[in-house]
């Protein structure tokens, strides 16, 4: 059976792992996606155990871990409109003459900010969070495997009451609601899914559970999220043409579901 340091050992490499993969091919949309995806993940295994922690030694690492995971935020953001706009071209082939104007200005501007992540104060940002959380395994958080297991089992519980009752009564036309539900919902899941082989007890459930709360409000998320991109990055374009239609793709989103 796992432990909790091997859990938190195996999630750190892979942040390192993904990190090198993406320094090695920043070109790569999937590494970009992975290596955000990867970090979030480590937040939501420490926040799970955050109850066991120095308080300002995890405000910290979240933070450091936060700020690791913003470096990539704009190339992910121009990755995601890139590919919500090819599919809107794909769909819409006459709605616009300018499709190849906004498509250069999205690989120009992509460069711009995969060079930016290479800056010393964004390495030596992202290596820094790193390096705090291979402290994690240092720790002796738990002296017994019974403890772990009343620890865990009693949080699984509280956590998934908790997320179960803003279900029950989120409105889902604020979309702050719904978002915040849906990150609860991902916390719960990265903690069942990876310490699900470190207890007796299946974790499965939860794991369905917040997986099928996810799907459900993702659609709502998406909308809102590639609304609010289109409408920022539309501000930023200068040509006439391409703001135009970056305003024209914007507008065929239906926020109202």
């Amino acid at each position: 059976m796992e432990t909790i340091k091997d859990v938190f050992e195996q999630q750190i490499d892979k942040v390192s792992a993904l990190y090198i993969d993406y320094q090695n091919n920043p070109f790569s949309v999937k590494l970009v996606h992975d290596l955000r995806v990867a970090i979030r993940e480590l937040r939501g295994l420490l926040n799970f155990i955050k109850k066991r922690l120095d308080e300002a030694y995890y405000d910290q690492l979240n933070q450091q871990l936060a700020e690791a995971g913003r470096v990539f935020r704009p190339l992910r953001e121009l990755d995601v409109l890139y590919a919500y706009c090819e599919q809107y071209a794909i769909h819409h082939p006459k709605n616009s003459n300018h499709y190849y104007d906004l498509f250069n200005t999205f690989m120009k501007d992509r460069r711009l900010e995969m060079n930016r992540t290479f800056n010393k104060g964004n390495i030596d940002t992202v290596q820094q969070a790193i390096e705090s959380a291979k402290r994690v395994i240092e720790f002796d958080l738990f002296d017994q495997k019974k403890d772990w297991k009343k620890y865990a089992l009693k949080r699984f519980k509280r956590k998934d009451k908790k997320l179960r009752h803003a279900y029950q009564y989120v409105n889902t036309l604020d979309y702050q609601a719904v978002h915040e539900l849906r990150k609860s919902a991902k916390k719960l899941r990265y903690a069942a899914t990876y310490f699900n082989e470190t207890l007796p007890k299946d974790l499965n459930k939860y794991i369905k559970d917040t997986k099928a709360i996810q799907t459900e409000f993702g659609e709502i998320t998406d909308a809102h999220v590639n609304y609010e991109l289109l409408n920022v990055y539309a501000e930023k374009i200068d040509d006439e043409h391409v703001h135009n239609l970056l305003r024209q793709i914007r507008d065929s989103i239906d926020l109202s579901k």
